[in-house]
């Protein structure tokens, strides 16, 4: 994890319209309007941080994920922005039937990364993405058509394998979290990382299911 935090760090100095913004911290409620979808999010940045970190979650529930608002106090607390977005709507959200589209939550997330890019208050910082269960499939997928340059991926029990036709164009450095005792999960996701283009490893969590 230690590496690829490396890699999202700011690799150039911001504008210097956007650097006075850098220096103060704070947490904003945001809603977001994407291909005539309004998406709820959160973005929390800390005193001149070193990179954006997206933590995009398929299911709707970013913001209110525990896992994530434990991950945001680490990634704060190393001076890293994180950006909790909701990627489904609030109606969508409601709709638990519904089985999720990963090409268009792919889309919504990627767009996303091109509007957090515009944004004055973390313009200029290289972006991650860290994404949990189905949702990793998302965030791979995201990064290979991601017009903005995506640095890092970082998945955490995930279906790597479901985005496998684009991997030859997920140049990320890739990241893919697994526990030890799924080793369906493990095998998986070992021949998943063979077919990626980019920087990559399977790191295995002694004890996880």
């Amino acid at each position: 994890m230690t590496s690829l935090l490396r890699l999202i760090r700011r690799r150039q100095a911001p504008p210097p319209e956007h650097a006075a913004r850098l220096e103060q911290p704070f947490e904003r409620p945001l809603r977001v309007e994407i291909d005539e979808v309004v998406l709820a999010a959160e973005l929390l940045r800390p005193q001149r941080p070193q990179g954006l970190v997206i933590c995009a979650d398929g299911d709707g529930l970013s913001r209110i994920s525990l896992r994530n608002r434990k991950l945001t106090a680490v990634l704060s607390q190393a001076r890293f922005a994180t950006l909790l977005a909701d990627l489904r709507t609030e109606e969508e959200q409601r709709r638990h039937a519904v089985e999720p589209d990963f090409a268009s939550l792919a889309s919504r997330l990627e767009a996303i990364t091109r509007w957090a890019a515009d944004q004055p208050d973390v313009g200029g910082l290289s972006i991650g993405y860290f994404a949990a269960a189905a949702s990793a499939t998302v965030a791979l997928e995201a990064a290979a058509v991601a017009d903005v340059a995506v640095h890092a991926v970082v998945s955490l029990d995930g279906h790597p394998d479901l985005a496998a036709d684009l991997f030859g164009r997920v140049g990320a450095a890739t990241l893919l979290l697994v526990g030890s005792r799924d080793r369906d999960a493990v095998e998986r996701s070992r021949r998943a990382a063979r077919r990626l283009r980019g920087a990559h490893c399977v790191t295995v969590v002694d004890g996880r299911r």
